[in-house]
């Protein structure tokens, strides 16, 4: 899918937005910072400033893909805002959502220290592999691709030791619970 309707749920200052409309996307922005969204306009782009506790002000099968990148985690009624989404996605309409891994080993390993995840922002919800999938499932989105990533931590620290960018990999579905750092999920409206 290179065309259609899309929306940015949590847009920031648009730099998605940017790259969806290159590809050919007519793309409108939601967010819940009015700074971001005034931003957003002055760059040209359709924008408005929402509460993610409330319903989405859009009407129903509006969008052919909704893109929800590390925001999720910000709702404390996430699976209300996901059924939202799935609400407002056209029938086979997609959903590019990504949001931190809770129970990834890092996390496991910092709350034994009691230090806990580290975290962008204050989140609300924490997920694993499983609750995403799940709701995604009652929300109406089958799960139709996967780019979960996680470090390389043994060759990060070497990478890292001699001033080199640190590398993610690409996590397989059967070690995502535990190895991805950051779930990544292409869904599909399926009714």
């Amino acid at each position: 899918m290179s065309s259609g309707r899309a929306l940015d749920v949590g847009c920031g200052l648009g730099e998605f937005m940017a790259q969806l409309r290159e590809v050919g996307f007519d793309v409108n922005g939601i967010d819940g910072e009015a700074e971001q969204v005034r931003q957003v306009r002055q760059a040209g782009f359709e924008a408005r400033v929402i509460n993610f506790e409330n319903p989405l002000p859009v009407v129903d099968a509006s969008f052919d893909l909704i893109t929800c990148l590390e925001v999720i985690e910000h709702v404390a009624l996430a699976e209300n805002f996901l059924k939202e989404m799935s609400r407002v996605l056209t029938v086979n309409g997609y959903i590019v959502l990504s949001t931190p891994n809770f129970s990834c080993w890092q996390n496991r390993i910092r709350y034994l220290f009691g230090i806990g995840p580290v975290n962008e922002g204050i989140h609300l919800r924490f997920f694993t592999q499983r609750r995403l999938e799940e709701a995604m499932m009652k929300a109406g989105l089958k799960i139709v691709g996967r780019a979960s990533f996680g470090p390389f931590t043994g060759l990060n620290l070497l990478l890292r030791k001699f001033g080199r960018q640190p590398k993610n990999w690409i996590v397989p579905r059967s070690i995502e619970g535990m190895f991805a750092e950051h779930l990544v999920y292409l869904g599909k409206k399926m009714r």
